[in-house]
């Protein structure tokens, strides 16, 4: 059994490296180092292009990173170093297809590469775009018991709930499918929010090549496949 769950989490870690890496748009120019407590990049020969002088550096996505300098200001900065300032104490994550995610206390929402803000998400919990979608989650009270409970919906890029539904969980698209959850069951959808396909496995895994990897519980064991 163990032998079975090894071999099943490492082709699940392979298939997530293999189809994150095509999907993030990494940019592998430069590349984030450390020195003396400040950040900055070098290149793939190890030479210093931007010298470290920054409290964070994050990767490169889509031709540019996130970058806080020593005054804790956010900034956009592209691959000549050239950075446009977001705002002080204020979160902002990678690039994908075009807008990042930046929250600040109670305020989140998602801006474009010149730092303005596109979409505003108040309280609001935010994935990255993926496919021309975005899930977000958001607390409204349950009206038949009166307390709290978490919502899941998508969003296009023009920040609408574009099929007008919410979800008990919600996954991002991968290749023209997402995981959602209904009625305590996992529920995968197409573009157009219609379900797919509904199962009773206890988990399903992004679309990578055609295939998605599945668990199924029994009283002794998970086992797992691939639909």
């Amino acid at each position: 059994m163990k032998r079975v769950t090894c071999i099943a989490l490492f082709i699940l870690t392979f298939l997530i490296t293999a189809c994150g890496l095509n999907m993030v748009g990494i940019t592998r120019e430069l590349y984030p180092i450390q020195i003396g407590g400040r950040y900055g990049y070098i290149n793939y020969d190890g030479k210093v292009i931007i010298t470290p002088k920054y409290q964070y550096c994050s990767r490169f996505f889509e031709g540019v990173s996130i970058v806080r300098d020593l005054n804790g200001i956010s900034n956009i900065m592209n691959l000549k170093g050239e950075c446009i300032p977001i705002g002080k104490d204020i979160i902002v994550g990678n690039f994908h297809e075009g807008l990042a995610k930046v929250s600040a206390r109670e305020r989140s929402g998602y801006i474009n590469k010149k730092g303005i803000v596109v979409i505003n998400k108040p309280n609001a919990e935010l994935d990255n775009f993926s496919e021309g979608f975005a899930v977000v989650a958001e607390y409204e009270v349950d009206k038949n018991t009166n307390k709290y409970k978490k919502i899941f919906y998508y969003i296009n890029k023009s920040g609408k709930n574009i099929f007008n539904k919410k979800f008990e969980g919600a996954y991002p698209f991968s290749e023209g499918y997402a995981v959602t959850v209904q009625n305590g069951q996992f529920v995968i959808i197409d573009k157009q929010g219609h379900n797919y396909l509904t199962t009773d496995y206890t988990y399903i895994g992004p679309f990578c090549n055609g295939l998605a990897l599945v668990a199924s519980d029994n009283q002794k064991e998970r086992r797992y496949g691939y639909i």
